[in-house]
């Protein structure tokens, strides 16, 4: 694939984090699960967007020495966020539990490969391999070796991107979901 077009060679080598920083969502496994390959890709950061419990994040990474690949942005508006997307190389969504997670839609419409768990709503639409790579939830060694493919691997970060832009404008566009919406009402009448 040509990784020009969804602009992997263009972005920044950076795994994001968006939401509130607290243990459902799984913040401290992403920080465990980068702090394991952090050396092996000294060129690599984690940003975490969100408010919540930064604090004991910003220690927990003092206490793997990584607190120089980790950058807290605490609470970003919508535009920031999506700034933030459109430069990213990876979004990753460590939840332990979720009714259906937008940010996943939104990293996937900007061409973020995703990395992210199965709860929810998301089992739905997920296929591993192919629109993200998935773990279970507190699977801190799978997360990190899914980390170390896709900051290894730019040709499968591209087959991400492009199948999670295709995902979002197809599934998710607003033609898509007014035509299905008009379908169910008529079917209840």
């Amino acid at each position: 694939p040509d990784s020009e077009i969804y602009g992997q060679a263009q972005r920044i080598k950076q795994i994001v984090f968006a939401g509130t920083i607290t243990a459902k969502k799984g913040y401290e496994d992403l920080i465990k699960a980068f702090a394991l390959i952090a050396t092996e890709f000294p060129d690599w950061k984690l940003v975490f967007a969100g408010n919540g419990e930064i604090e004991k994040a910003e220690n927990l990474c003092k206490g793997f020495n990584i607190e120089n690949q980790v950058i807290f942005k605490g609470w970003m508006n919508q535009e920031q966020l999506h700034d933030l997307l459109k430069e990213t190389s990876i979004f990753c969504l460590p939840s332990y539990t979720e009714g259906f997670p937008m940010v996943v839609i939104e990293a996937w419409s900007f061409g973020a490969s995703v990395i992210t768990t199965p709860v929810g709503g998301l089992p739905d639409i997920l296929v591993h391999g192919e629109n993200a790579l998935v773990f279970q939830p507190g699977d801190i060694q799978s997360l990190s070796k899914q980390l170390s493919i896709l900051i290894s691997d730019e040709n499968i970060r591209v087959k991400l991107s492009e199948n999670s832009v295709n995902i979002a404008r197809e599934l998710f566009s607003i033609e898509n979901i007014t035509a299905q919406l008009h379908k169910l009402y008529y079917s209840t009448l």
